[in-house]
């Protein structure tokens, strides 16, 4: 949704005892909801992620309003005006496609017709366009006088569109590197409020961590990069831990991290230890069906 109805009669009456920076908190949490139409994260790190709350103060105000004006569902917090909003939109796109599927809008009769062209359109002898003729730089219209032996009209050919030259056109490599730049920064954002939110201090950053984010991004698909980010600095992997969570081990182990973020399983050494462990016993009691004749 590229806008949404503010009614500020209504915001001011609801938030009067708001700090600005819950103010703030509240504005981006709904032109997320709005701009994306899907619920809000439930975990605080996603919610901090969108109000780019780095500051103790900045969480606090982005808590605060969440617990007064979002509605927590299964799948995230969602807001009763949005879902109202949703609704009218909703019905607004369902009666224009009913609409579509009859023809689209009547023909309204045209005013002041003239009684030479009863249709109401431009005279055929006309050679200037109107104002309201459409204008592109890339479009040419020819227009051709041939004398009708019968009517005595002139006919105007086809206008014909010429394409925009390819060197004008913006190239896949630079939209490509427009989206990667964008993933970049979300995963920045992503790592260094988890970061901050488990160790107190903002990250070190320096050229060698901007190569370094770049190549997460590049190993990684885009949407998912800034939340395996997250999830690593949250990962109590001994190695990890030791390491204060550095970020060229979340490049080197991005593929083993993405894997447990997806299935939800975090493989410390205690539950490697358990899955080795119950692995060894599987394959004795396997020997022993087979010495014992049980296996078929």
């Amino acid at each position: 949704m590229n806008y949404y109805n503010r009614y500020p009669g209504d915001y001011s009456k609801d938030t009067q005892d708001l700090s600005l920076a819950e103010h703030g908190a509240f504005t981006l949490l709904l032109d997320h909801l709005y701009g994306t139409e899907r619920v809000l994260p439930k975990n605080p790190v996603g919610l901090f992620r969108v109000c780019r709350a780095f500051t103790k103060e900045e969480q606090d105000a982005v808590l605060s309003v969440i617990r007064k004006f979002f509605i927590e569902t299964e799948e995230g917090y969602t807001n009763s005006r949005f879902e109202s909003e949703q609704e009218k939109a909703r019905a607004r796109i369902d009666a224009a496609r009913e609409n579509g599927k009859k023809g689209g809008r009547g023909q309204s009769k045209p005013i002041g017709v003239n009684k030479k062209n009863p249709v109401g359109s431009q005279q055929a002898t006309q050679d200037e366009p109107s104002g309201s003729a459409l204008h592109t730089p890339y479009t040419i219209h020819h227009t051709a006088k041939h004398q009708d032996q019968n009517q005595g009209q002139e006919k105007k050919i086809e206008t014909q569109t010429v394409a925009q030259p390819s060197a004008l056109r913006e190239p896949e490599t630079a939209k490509d590197e427009t989206a990667l730049q964008a993933a970049c920064k979300q995963t920045w954002e992503s790592y260094c409020i988890a970061y901050k939110v488990r160790y107190k201090v903002d990250p070190v950053r320096n050229a060698k961590v901007n190569a370094q984010v770049k190549q997460l991004c590049k190993a990684l698909p885009l949407d998912e990069a800034p939340q395996v980010a997250e999830f690593y600095v949250f990962h109590n992997q001994e190695f990890y831990v030791r390491k204060g969570h550095d970020f060229g081990l979340l490049v080197s182990d991005a593929t083993k991290l993405r894997t447990e973020w997806a299935t939800g399983q975090m493989m410390t050494g205690t539950r490697a230890k358990q899955v080795d462990r119950t692995s060894s016993m599987l394959d004795a009691a396997e020997q022993v069906k087979r010495e014992m004749g049980w296996t078929a």
